[in-house]
């Protein structure tokens, strides 16, 4: 309340910025950038589901001023003393607010610059694509009425060379603390707090599409209690599973004691509501770690003790603990590494800041008895980065070995004045990757199920370990070194990184998105305003530049601007003159890329023949990448859309996949024709490269008459349906019996 004189107008700035880079690395020697795209915003995580980069962002506090107050002096005295309440001398003046018009322009122009914006780049770092990344009809609103932070979902497309965005919503919240993506959607859950529930975490569900990238806000709800990472939810036959942990103190039910439950939830129709849950799990104590496994669940909660939990899962709507196991200590991390065996690190204390990391093998195989059959401690000062940072847990099944990152501070006597007495303490850390064999063959009685096999050395703090083959790459903060993984005394090599004082490898110093001036906006802006003739603020939704193959000059730009309910396109040629090309802009619906030819499908390569080549054509791709689903062109709010794939068109049979079946359509076609029916045949060279990926084709056309493709490629396509066969069983099943044979042809051919 501000007495009805007048309102802050303030915007708040945007903070931050994200880089979202894809790069070509074909050739691993030489990585290449394929585009770029900036986001305003703080960056929370992502995600990727096949081609499709799933970033969450969040954005600072958007806050609408009020209508602003014009006040003018009253000078007539009459006038003042006659008014029904009479005006004293310190308020003569009359105060009138801005019309319903002007705000609305005001607020919309103040919005703009307050919302996210994003500016894509192509290879050559010239700027394509700018705008709004969340425009104001995908936003949704809060669960909590307060709430002013803006978190945004948008995702981007690698498989493409058109840079821009794929999809984005969003919505306002107070926060995001935790990120799970399931199969069924992107969940953002945020912890909130009130007098009268105490802890709460807060549910918004995102529904994601892997193959157009699209993005939607879908359904939102509660639980009581805090999470405590991304392993505490999980998504199992259509039901959410969270573990939670409640305080109780200034809160909740003011008991000051902890309690633990599970909540399982289910979409119905928007809102998460509660089908079941499990709780006083652990009562009094808190949770350190949880994994949830199909039709199980393993908790571990923390006081002084560490009771590790199994929990039956197969009832959604009565969750159980049907077995646990007692220990000193805790797990703060846990890893199923096989139908019936979980590895955990943590520590070995009493309390959270003492003891030692130690790594603890359970057998599960009987959940009314889980049982402890490996064990390690290490120095009782160690600690380890894996206890927190679930990727610097290096299980390698291959080898049945586990890595972990290491630091021990340790303590020694040295003597200083070289008496020939120690009669000082000096305190040092050592740094290791250290190496420890799992042998799921372990019984409760042996308890050898974890031993230590053997520690790297390092001059610095380590961060990760890998394996291809047999070498152990040992990653600190200032080399890597390689070692026989299994005697880990043999170093292989070992390169010093040193700090590189050179410029960013994106270029990411771009100023604020000179997008808009360097796109003529401006112009345009002022071109929507004149011609409709009226206070208005257009919000430029998106600017980008014409392709060179849409037949336009490469300098004119094209705009979109919302004024209301109206988008309105307009465009500016290499001078900056801005021209209306239409006022009731309307997206066109998002296609797939046109990987197929309508009126001759069996046309593969468009030169309106159906040949060999097209059938080669199809078995090339194949040999180079296999069964595949074709992905989709496209990117949102794009004016230019493009709709027509880059190439051969291969899907013959019009499934949306490229696989052994699009060229089978192709021979059966071919085979089928007679003599006067083929209008074109070609002698092929067809040779499978054994250096690289890609056969060596090479044609010469002729008008010879008919040949036969069971002599020329029947043996290619057999050695593409077995490479494919592997890649994608799924939908072809045991694609060797899809090598074509006379009765397959004869039988498929109509």
């Amino acid at each position: 309340d501000y007495g009805g004189r007048f309102a802050p107008d303030y915007p708040t700035p945007r903070s931050g910025s994200t880089i979202v880079s894809v790069y070509d690395v074909s050739d691993r020697s030489d990585p290449k950038l394929v585009q770029k795209t900036k986001l305003d915003g703080t960056y929370v995580e992502s995600r990727r589901i096949d081609d499709q980069i799933f970033v969450v962002q969040r954005s600072q506090r958007l806050s609408a001023p009020g209508p602003t107050l014009t006040c003018e002096p009253i000078e007539d005295q009459q006038a003042a003393s006659d008014a029904l309440i009479p005006i004293d001398d310190f308020h003569r003046e009359s105060c009138t607010y801005e019309t319903r018009d002007d705000y609305i322009a005001r607020v919309t122009e103040l919005f703009e610059t307050m919302l996210p914006h994003y500016a894509s780049y192509d290879a050559e770092g010239n700027l394509v694509r700018t705008g709004l990344a969340i425009a104001p009809e995908d936003i949704y609103q809060p669960q909590d009425k307060t709430a002013r932070n803006l978190i945004s979902v948008v995702s981007i497309n690698m498989s493409i060379d058109e840079p821009g965005l794929s999809g984005a919503s969003g919505i306002l919240t107070s926060g995001a603390d935790t990120i799970y993506g399931g199969w069924d959607g992107l969940y953002v859950l945020e912890r909130s707090y009130s007098y009268e529930d105490g802890d709460i975490t807060r549910i918004l569900k995102f529904d994601w599409n892997a193959d157009t990238g699209m993005v939607d806000f879908a359904a939102f709800g509660h639980v009581a209690g805090y999470l405590l990472n991304q392993f505490s939810v999980d998504t199992f036959d259509g039901h959410l599973r969270i573990a939670t942990t409640l305080w109780n103190r200034g809160g909740g039910n003011y008991s000051n004691n902890a309690e633990n439950t599970i909540f399982v939830l289910r979409d119905d129709e928007g809102v998460m509501e509660v089908v079941g849950d499990l709780q006083n799990l652990g009562f009094t104590e808190y949770i350190k770690s949880v994994r949830f496994m199909g039709d199980r669940a393993f908790v571990t909660t923390f006081r002084e003790i560490d009771p590790f939990f199994v929990i039956d899962m197969s009832n959604p709507q009565e969750p159980l603990p049907v077995g646990h196991v007692t220990l000193p200590g805790f797990s703060s991390y846990m890893q199923m590494i096989d139908e019936n065996h979980v590895l955990t690190i943590g520590r070995n204390a009493v309390t959270e800041s003492t003891g030692s990391t130690q790594v603890i093998l359970f057998d599960v195989t009987d959940i009314t008895r889980p049982r402890i059959v490996g064990r390690h401690s290490f120095y009782r000062d160690s600690i380890s980065i894996a206890e927190t940072d679930h990727h610097a847990f290096g299980w390698f099944a291959a080898h049945d070995v586990l890595a972990i990152p290491l630091a021990e501070h340790r303590r020694r006597r040295i003597d200083t004045d070289e008496d020939g007495y120690r009669e000082t303490w000096e305190y040092y850390r050592e740094d290791d990757l250290a190496l420890l064999e799992i042998d799921v063959t372990a019984t409760v009685e042996t308890r050898d199920g974890v031993e230590l096999r053997g520690e790297v050395p390092n001059d610095s703090q380590v961060l990760r370990g890998a394996f291809i083959d047999n070498v152990l790459y040992s990653i600190a903060h200032d080399s890597i070194t390689a070692v026989d993984i299994n005697d880990p005394t043999i170093i292989f090599a070992q390169v010093i990184i040193s700090p590189d004082d050179g410029a960013p490898l994106d270029g990411s110093d771009e100023g604020e998105p000179e997008s808009r001036d360097w796109l003529m906006a401006k112009q345009a802006r002022e071109a929507v305003v004149r011609h409709l003739g009226r206070p208005a603020a257009p919000m430029l939704l998106t600017a980008e530049r014409h392709h060179p193959s849409d037949g336009h000059h490469d300098s004119q730009r094209s705009f979109l601007f919302r004024v209301g309910d109206q988008i309105v396109h307009v465009g500016t040629d290499a001078e900056g003159n801005a021209s209306l090309i239409d006022e009731r802009f309307e997206f066109a619906a998002r296609h797939a890329a046109r990987w197929r030819n309508e009126s001759n499908p069996t046309d593969v390569n468009g030169d309106n023949f159906t040949s060999p080549i097209d059938a080669l054509l199809g078995i090339n791709e194949l040999e180079r990448t296999g069964s595949r689903k074709l992905t989709t062109q496209g990117v949102l709010r794009q004016i230019n859309a493009l709709v027509n794939a880059k190439g051969p068109l291969y899907d013959v049979s019009g499934d949306g996949w490229l696989s052994p079946i699009d060229v089978l359509w192709v021979i059966n076609w071919l085979e089928n024709q007679s003599p006067a029916e083929s209008e074109y045949a070609a002698a092929v060279d067809a040779i499978v490269s054994t250096e690289g990926s890609y056969f060596k084709v090479s044609t010469q056309p002729t008008r010879s008459g008919p040949i036969s493709l069971f002599e020329q490629s029947h043996e290619l396509l057999r050695q593409a349906v077995d490479e494919s066969a592997d890649d994608d069983d799924r939908d072809f099943g045991d694609a060797k019996m899809w090598v074509p044979d006379e009765d397959l042809l004869s039988d498929t051919a109509n």
